[in-house]
């Protein structure tokens, strides 16, 4: 392990790095974190992480090192308990959640990191997806809303979860597989799916600072055979009540961003109540929405993609706007 770090970082004086630089890359990588084992659980493994890690750090002291929870933390919680009660006894940077799941868990579950401990190790989401919709609805727009309706409750509270990775990205098109990507690719084309555009949304949209926000629960049943059959969460597929509303807000420079989701067949009309009177001025909206299975293919590649506007807000406290069924939308205020 410390033969690979010294490959990727060392300087060329070392027998590594020599070998890197010898191979065409002179330069150092940019190396800040590092993962020891990939869903890893149980003492066996711990006790081994621990002397790994304090190794690691013994020779390069800023690396991050992130230790691997067990992967059924959300489909065994108490197994995940298990692995959280091991992180704590020693020195660990990131604890790395690994999750896949159904549309209904994802909007049923966005308080999910409201409870975690503010003191303790932050969380790394290495992987996370849907994995468990009918098949013909895999990388389709509902996905993306669920998606999108949980990254909301990841980004409430980024001060636990310090980053996310969305897997897989990238799959080529008529390989076999068992879910979902950010992008299809083919031989001479690249297609982002929903969720790939859903993400986009969110880093361009990213606060700098996020602020409370508080709304009624809204549900709406979710259709029998939209989850997938034989899935862990709702293994008979039948009818769900789901949370269909969601929102999220936060302050970018000068700038109030509120994200909101819509997962109900119906249009969703909302009034925004501020804290403090906001200026007159254009406010910027990206939606993206559709039919809930719609999907973008190689010969049809914007068939679901954001659609950006501008409206006029006359200034004040209060703001309504109309969500459109099926809906993922970001406004963005001058404050």
């Amino acid at each position: 392990m410390l033969d690979a770090v010294e490959f990727i970082r060392g300087p060329t004086n070392t027998t590594w790095g020599a070998l890197r630089a010898k191979m065409g890359h002179p330069a150092p990588f940019p190396l800040k974190t590092i993962g020891i084992g990939n869903e890893n659980w149980g003492k066996e493994y711990y006790s081994r992480f621990y002397p790994l890690a304090a190794g690691v750090k013994a020779v390069h002291p800023d690396l991050k090192v992130i230790a691997a929870i067990d992967p059924h933390v959300i489909r065994d919680p108490p197994r995940g308990k298990e692995s959280w009660a091991e992180i704590r006894k020693g020195e660990v940077d990131f604890a790395d959640e690994h999750m896949y799941a159904s549309p209904s868990y994802w909007l049923n579950h966005t308080d999910r990191y409201d409870s975690y401990p503010r003191d303790h190790v932050p969380v790394y989401i290495g992987e996370w997806g849907t994995r468990d919709i009918r098949p013909d609805w895999i990388d389709g727009l509902y996905v993306s809303l669920a998606e999108a309706a949980f990254r909301i409750g990841i980004e409430k509270n980024s001060d636990v979860v310090k980053m996310v990775a969305y897997a897989p990205l990238a799959r080529r098109r008529g390989a076999p597989r068992d879910g979902f990507s950010l992008l299809d690719v083919t031989t001479d084309a690249v297609c982002g799916n929903p969720t790939y555009y859903a993400e986009k949304m969110f880093t361009h949209n990213r606060p700098d600072r996020v602020v409370p926000v508080f709304y009624p629960k809204v549900t709406t049943r979710q259709p029998a055979g939209w989850d997938r059959e034989k899935g862990p969460f709702n293994p008979k597929a039948e009818a769900i009540d789901v949370v269909a509303f969601h929102a999220g807000a936060g302050l970018a420079g000068d700038e109030l961003v509120v994200k909101l989701v819509n997962a109900a067949s119906a249009a969703c009309p909302v009034t925004l109540a501020f804290d403090a009177q906001l200026p007159a001025g254009k406010v910027s909206r990206e939606t993206l929405s559709g039919e809930p299975g719609a999907k973008n293919t190689p010969e049809e590649p914007t068939r679901v993609v954001p659609r950006k506007d501008a409206f006029d807000f006359a200034g004040g406290k209060t703001l309504d706007v109309q969500l459109p069924p099926y809906s993922f939308v970001v406004l963005r205020l001058r404050r």
